[in-house]
């Protein structure tokens, strides 16, 4: 989260298990929050070139799903939200 800034806040994340021939891990669904518009284009901007250290993971894939705009019903609620996944396979 501190890639997203202090105006980001985690809605929801979930995982399920993942695998192929010769790895094993997860895939990771995260849902972050902005109450500022600008936090979210900087870490849209910048997430795929990220690097993430997860000790005994590697970080093999992240991407963005779907960007909303929220109505305003609230001013201290979410502007916009960035759902993410991310594929994160076990380090042998």
């Amino acid at each position: 989260m501190v890639l997203a800034g202090e105006t980001a806040t985690l809605l929801s994340a979930s995982s399920t298990p993942w695998a192929s021939a010769t790895f094993q891990g997860g895939r990771h669904i995260i849902v972050i929050g902005f109450t500022d518009t600008v936090a979210l284009d900087a870490l849209a901007a910048r997430v795929g070139e990220a690097e993430f250290h997860i000790p005994g993971h590697i970080v093999a894939d992240v991407s963005i799903d779907r960007r909303e705009s929220l109505a305003a019903t609230h001013s201290d609620g979410p502007q916009a939200t960035l759902h993410l996944s991310a594929l994160v396979i076990e380090d042998w």
